[in-house]
Parts: structure tokens; C-alpha cells; sequence
């Protein structure tokens, strides 16, 4: 037995021609044009609905359902420098582009255009963000390094892009809390692990308004 994965366009496409050999040609006329409609507005680019530039990288918010992190595009430009898309931290309501190497960061990170092609360009202004937002940005922008640790790494280093106010919680693979610090009104943070054995662990951040989480590993060696 075959097994096949189709996106969202192919499958339209597939119902269409599966449904037009059965209908009727009045029928078959509202159908093509309901699937045309269906097509363009899975796969239409819409503007983020704010921008946020951290360092070298633009992390834009959408909102929920709107665009699927396959449609957006693999680069943007702004101010004459390309930004990539950086899939492995995409999620329904975030996306983060990274300046490519020797490209010029944004020369206002207050108040800057986007390219994302095909005509679409989005402009941003700073504004204050909420605290569920900045979770969002921080969620989707949470590094942790090294990662995996060795026996001689003694400090696991975390950052985000906005400063905030969370608790760190540590636990291993049988959810025992190992470590415990806090951050305040930063948005970097060096963790003593020199207690830590081998293993997998997982650091969760709380803040006032919601929690995420990241694993990391420290090696045996």
C-alpha cells in the first residue's frame, strides 16, 4: 500500500478533479472557482501583525491560524540586507528571520520596512508589548549553550530577546527538581551545573503570565 503526504494545495486540487468528474457542469463551474479562491487564500502572504527586531534577527507576530510556517517566506529584506528564515524556531505565532553573513543590521530597530516579496512590504513602529507577547518572542528566541553540555562546562549559558522576570526550574527525566535561579529584568542568564550528572534534563522558564521549556543534555564525557 502506497502512502502519500500532500500539502494543502495539492489536496484542494485533488478533490477538485476527484468531485469534477461526478458533478454537474453548472456545479463544476462553482466548484473551480471555489477551489481557485481556496488555493490563493491558503497560500496568501499577509503582513505579521508586529515586528520585533532583537540583535541581528527579526522575530515577527501572527496571529493564530493565519499562516502556516511552510508559506512564509525563506527570506525577507530590509534596508538592503537579506534575512533567513529560520524554520526550527517557527511556530503559528512566531517567526524569526536572521541577518545573513555580512549583511547590515537594522539602523532603527524602533522603526523599520520589511520585504517579504511579491509586492508585500510591512512597516513597523516600536510600541510597548504586552506580557503575553514578549513570552511569545522569548519562547520562540530561547537559546541554551552548550548544548549538550561536556563534564568540563560548568555553566549553562540562557538567552532570550527581551528582558523579563522568570523562574528557572531544572528538572532530570524523572521530573525531580535539580536546580532552581531567577531572573530579573534581563535577558541573559548563567546557570551553575557543575552538579549535574549525565543525562537529560529540562529547563522551564515561569513567568508572571505563562511557561516554556527547552531540554538540553549533559554528556557523559
Amino acid at each position: 500500500m502506497w502512502s502519500f503526504i500532500l500539502n494543502k494545495r495539492e489536496l484542494l486540487l485533488y478533490l477538485f478533479i476527484i468531485i469534477n468528474l461526478i458533478l454537474s457542469p453548472m456545479k463544476k463551474i462553482y466548484l473551480l472557482l471555489i477551489t481557485v479562491l481556496s488555493v490563493y487564500v491558503v497560500n496568501a502572504q499577509v503582513c505579521p501583525d508586529k515586528g520585533f527586531v532583537s540583535g541581528n534577527s527579526i522575530i515577527f507576530l501572527y496571529k493564530p491560524g493565519i499562516s502556516l510556517c511552510v508559506n512564509r517566506p525563506s527570506t525577507i529584506r530590509v534596508e538592503g540586507s537579506t534575512y533567513a528564515h529560520n524554520q526550527a524556531t517557527c511556530t503559528d505565532e512566531t517567526s524569526t528571520y536572521d541577518l545573513n553573513p555580512g549583511g547590515t543590521p537594522v539602523a532603527d530597530p524602533n522603526s523599520f520596512t520589511a520585504d517579504f516579496g511579491g509586492g508585500l512590504n510591512c512597516t513597523y513602529n516600536s510600541n510597548t508589548l504586552p506580557i503575553e507577547e514578549i513570552d511569545l518572542i522569548n519562547k520562540a528566541s530561547l537559546t541554551l549553550y552548550p548544548n549538550p553540555l561536556t563534564k568540563a562546562d560548568k555553566e549553562l549559558r540562557l538567552n532570550l530577546a527581551i528582558r523579563t522576570n522568570a523562574k528557572i526550574i531544572i528538572v532530570d527525566v524523572n521530573g525531580k527538581t535539580v536546580l532552581t535561579s531567577d531572573m530579573v529584568e534581563t535577558n541573559s542568564k548563567k546557570i551553575d551545573v557543575s552538579s549535574l550528572t549525565s543525562g537529560v534534563y529540562l529547563l522551564t522558564l515561569k513567568t508572571e503570565a505563562s511557561a516554556f521549556s527547552r531540554k538540553f543534555v549533559v554528556a557523559s564525557n
